[in-house]
């Protein structure tokens, strides 16, 4: 899952998703993997990413700090196991 980068120009929407990304700086910040995941699930609880093809993907990560995003996905869900 390598990361993806790029600017990032949010629109007026943005701003009530701002929180999510700003508790994902914090937690990525702190080094502590579990609010790390906290933070992951509840973004991706907010917002979903689409293939060009119009398929959801099933996983990935998603970060935004200032005019930067990142991004990381995986084609196929991850398991329990």
């Amino acid at each position: 899952m390598p990361w993806r980068r790029g600017r990032f120009r949010p629109q007026p929407a943005f701003e009530q998703l701002r929180p999510l990304f700003d508790e994902w700086n914090r937690a990525v910040d702190s080094g502590d993997p579990e609010p790390i995941d906290q933070a992951c699930e509840a973004i991706r609880a907010a917002v979903t990413m689409t293939c060009p093809d119009g398929r959801q993907v099933p996983e990935f990560v998603l970060g935004v700090k200032g005019d930067q995003a990142g991004f990381r996905w995986h084609d196929e869900p991850f398991g329990d196991d």
